[in-house]
Order: structure tokens, then C-alpha cells, then sequence
């Protein structure tokens, strides 16, 4: 049979496009092949991520029940009381105060000892985190979560504990150097170390007379220290006068006030570790769009899991 041109051209087109449709088909092949590939490997590093955190989880919070509740019960117990009843329990048992400051002392250590135990495990989670799409806003809310607990726990330092300390050693001297028989010199420079300290500006306020507490702030950052200076001379007599007739307030206003502060820290801790878990559900359940979808974004698990209906960061220690 004799073929004239026009079918020629079109057996010719046919065969090219079944070819093109034979490479099309087997391009689309390849890139799902490729797909699925990506997809396996990212849900093998989601998996490895999965379980980092749960070992990070199960070391952080084993530690944090142990060493930073169990240290700190006994001082919660304590400061559940005000400062009047503080300053009643400190004339018949004062041994219980330096017992408090020792708890306080041991449980800022186990805060410090938790920070490098995140330190530790964030060289695992990082790069786990930042492989997983989406991942890379995980990595800065961690970061974001530690910055926080680090921020309050050098607070408890240079607030908290360097003025336990220095009150501490005050009233030694002054327990056993009565006003009379004190040297001055010695007496008014470990008085004036607190006063001027602004680590310590919102408990020396409460020495310093109402309306008067920017004149004496701003006088001291001037290179005012004279202590012949009329106000510091009112705020340094106040502040020896309540140190010698009234040792127990003291410690009791600084108890508390180091207690709260303490009570923040380990609350940021247990916030660390629910919103932790909040990333570790987050983790599991990335594939599931419907459960995604109900639950909300990341943002709204962390809310939740922090919530009553889960580890009721407000109300709960534990």
C-alpha cells in the first residue's frame, strides 16, 4: 500500500507523542520516586528527633522533680507563712532560716546543674529541629525558652543569694557587737555595701523615705557617697536601727522575697519542659493534617499543654 505524505506525518506525531507521553509518564515516576524518598527521610529524622526529645524530656524531668522540687520543698513550706509569723518563728527557732537559705543555696545549684543539662542536649536537637521543614521556629522558641530560664536564674544570683550573703555577715557582726561597742568603720561600710547596691534597689527602698527614692538612686549614680550626705545619713540610720531591733524582719522580708523569685525559676523550669512536650507532640502528629487542624498550631498546643487540663503550669509544681 502506498502511503502518502499526510500519513506519514501523521503516524510520525502519533509516535511522538507516545514517546512523550512514555517520557512524561516516566519523569513523573522518577520525581515521586524522589518524593517519597524525601518524604521517607523525613519521617525517619522526625522519628530520631522524636526520640531525642523524649530522651531530653525523661532526663530533664526526672532531675527536675528530684533535685529542684524535692530541694526546695521544705523552703516552700516555710514562706507559706507571712513575714510577721516569719519574724515570731525566727525568735524561737532561727536555725530553720540558715536550714532555708542552705535549701535556697542548694536548689539555685540544681538550677544552674538543669541550664547544663539543656546546654548538653541542644548540640542533638538543634540540627534534628532545623532538618525537619518548618523546623528552623522550633529552634527559636527553644532558644527563646532558654534565654528566658537563664535570664531569671542570674537574677537569683545577683539579687537573691549575693544579698543573703552580705546580710548575713552583717548580722553576725551586729549579734555580736552591740551598736555601742561596734566599730563604725566596719559597721557602716558593710551597711552601705547593700544600700548602694541596685541588685538589691527594690528591698533598700523600703529604708529609704517616701518620694525620696529617685533623689537617692540618682545621688549614687552621680559619685554621691558621702555618707555625711543628709539623706544617706537617714537612710543608713534607718536601715542599722531595723538591724539591730528587728534581725528576724530582715530575714524574713529577704526570705520571702528570694523564695518568690526562686518559686519563678522553677516555674520557668517546668515551662521549659511542658513546652518541650508541646514540641514533642507537635513532632508526632506533623503528618496527621486532621488532628493538626483540630489541635491548631504549635503556638495553641504549647497554650494548651500548659493549661489546667494538662500540666497546669500555674497551680502545679510538679
Amino acid at each position: 500500500m502506498e502511503l502518502n505524505s499526510v500519513q506519514i506525518g501523521i503516524d510520525v506525531a502519533t509516535s511522538l507523542a507516545i514517546v512523550a507521553s512514555a517520557a512524561t509518564f516516566l519523569y513523573d515516576q522518577r520525581k515521586k520516586q524522589k518524593q517519597a524518598k524525601r518524604q521517607q527521610l523525613d519521617d525517619t529524622v522526625r522519628a530520631v528527633s522524636v526520640e531525642k526529645f523524649q530522651d531530653t524530656i525523661h532526663t530533664l524531668s526526672s532531675f527536675f522533680i528530684r533535685e529542684i522540687v524535692g530541694n526546695f520543698q521544705k523552703v516552700d513550706n516555710l514562706v507559706g507563712r507571712d513575714t510577721a509569723e516569719l519574724e515570731q518563728l525566727y525568735q524561737r527557732r532561727p536555725e530553720l532560716f540558715e536550714r532555708a537559705f542552705k535549701q535556697m543555696d542548694t536548689t539555685s545549684d540544681a538550677i544552674s546543674q538543669y541550664i547544663d543539662h539543656i546546654h548538653a542536649h541542644k548540640y542533638q536537637i538543634y540540627p534534628l529541629l532545623d532538618s525537619i521543614e518548618g523546623g528552623r521556629n522550633q529552634v527559636l522558641l527553644f532558644r527563646a525558652a532558654l534565654s528566658k530560664l537563664i535570664e531569671k536564674y542570674n537574677q537569683i544570683n545577683a539579687n537573691h543569694r549575693a544579698l543573703i550573703s552580705e546580710l548575713d555577715g552583717l548580722l553576725a557582726y551586729t549579734k555580736e557587737h552591740s551598736f555601742e561597742a561596734s566599730d563604725p568603720e566596719i559597721l557602716y561600710r558593710r551597711a552601705f555595701s547593700i544600700l548602694h547596691d541596685r541588685d538589691y534597689q527594690a528591698w533598700v527602698n523600703t529604708f529609704i523615705p517616701d518620694g525620696q527614692e529617685t533623689t537617692y538612686w540618682d545621688g549614687l549614680a552621680n559619685g554621691n557617697v558621702d555618707l555625711n550626705d543628709a539623706l544617706i545619713k537617714r537612710v543608713l540610720a534607718n536601715f542599722i536601727g531595723h538591724i539591730y531591733e528587728h534581725p528576724g524582719r530582715m530575714l524574713a522580708q529577704v526570705l520571702r522575697s528570694a523564695a518568690g523569685s526562686m518559686i519563678d525559676a522553677r516555674t520557668q523550669c517546668k515551662e521549659f519542659l511542658v513546652d518541650l512536650s508541646a514540641i514533642n507532640f507537635w513532632l508526632i502528629r506533623k503528618n496527621d493534617a486532621d488532628s493538626l487542624s483540630a489541635d491548631g498550631e504549635l503556638a495553641q498546643t504549647i497554650k494548651r499543654y500548659r493549661g489546667p487540663d494538662m500540666f497546669d503550669l500555674n497551680t502545679e509544681i510538679r
